[in-house]
């Protein structure tokens, strides 16, 4: 061979005829936790120019992942046209080298179960959620950051209702590291969200923790000057980016709502009241959650409900 690499030597015992034994996996590649895309290396055998690497994600080699071929004694997962990349698997993946004596690959064995098989494990780290904080309670539109994840392509972002995220009520992918919500989210009850990366072929990645927020709606108020007997046109001190109020009046001797009216915040609505005289009304508002648009640092494209690995 002329590449640089040392012509090698028998294989290491225990190995069958041909192949590799299974210290002749080096130690780069073999049982490693890889972060990346791996690098695979192995000693040269005497007699061989060329070798074939299978990767498969089972001891069996029926599931493949990788299938390549080389001249020197080490790969890392490549093609001509893009990048090659491996999924995060909670399991092993599963490589073997098959030796060949001509230098195009003619003579190679060719049974990867006889080829003692080395294993490494891919295992990407997922981004790191910065904002908001785990059990956060926002009164504002949130806006979602995390860390970039090295060789990322994009992000899928998810926020559910259930720490399953089996049915999300938000699932987009987008381009940047942080993301603003185009909806209001149902307010007062506990959300759950996530981030991961997807690689350069679009191959999700591991899922960051999950973390829990809750939306509160700030309240309005009643003006302070509203009458409390008789017939009157009710009035509320505004809240920023309000759309819709429930306007509840109670009878504060009987302690019955005779009545509810929903308007517009900046509507004015006559309210008859059922009082007789001496009776006094107490009024209070509520904020109704309504859908409304909203700026995004990273705005993302919504994509059809997934349920995630």
């Amino acid at each position: 061979m002329e590449s640089g690499y040392p012509t090698g030597g028998a294989c290491t015992p225990s190995c069958n005829t041909g192949y590799l034994g299974a210290d002749d996996y080096l130690p780069s590649g073999r049982g490693t936790l890889t972060r990346l895309t791996p690098l695979i290396t192995w000693k040269p055998l005497a007699g061989k120019q060329s070798y074939f690497v299978i990767v498969s994600k089972d001891p069996n080699f029926s599931n493949l992942a990788d299938y390549a071929f080389t001249q020197v004694p080490a790969y890392s997962p490549r093609s001509q046209i893009r990048p090659t990349t491996y999924s995060d698997e909670t399991t092993l993946y599963y490589w073997a080298v098959l030796p060949a004596t001509g230098l195009n690959g003619s003579g190679a064995v060719g049974d990867p179960l006889s080829a003692a098989a080395s294993t490494f494990q891919k295992q990407s780290l997922p981004p790191s959620q910065t904002l908001p904080a785990d059990g956060a309670l926002l009164t504002e539109q949130p806006v979602f950051r995390w860390s970039s994840v090295e060789g990322a392509r994009r992000y899928r972002f998810q926020v559910a209702q259930e720490p399953t995220f089996a049915n999300p009520i938000e699932d987009v992918l987008t381009p940047a590291t942080s993301y603003t919500p185009l909806t209001t989210y149902p307010a007062d009850t506990t959300l759950y969200w996530r981030v991961r990366a997807d690689d350069e072929n679009l191959i999700g990645l591991t899922w960051s923790s999950v973390r829990t927020f809750q939306r509160r709606l700030p309240a309005p108020t009643t003006d302070p000057g509203n009458p409390t007997i008789g017939d009157f046109t009710p009035a509320w001190l505004l809240v920023e980016r309000d759309r819709r109020v429930r306007l509840h009046v109670r009878d504060r001797r009987t302690g019955r709502e005779p009545q509810r009216v929903h308007r517009a915040p900046d509507a004015r609505s006559r309210v008859h009241l059922p009082l007789r005289a001496g009776h006094l009304a107490l009024a209070r508002t509520r904020r109704v959650p309504s859908c409304r648009r909203a700026s995004s640092p990273g705005r993302g494209r919504r994509t059809s409900p997934s349920r995630g690995r």
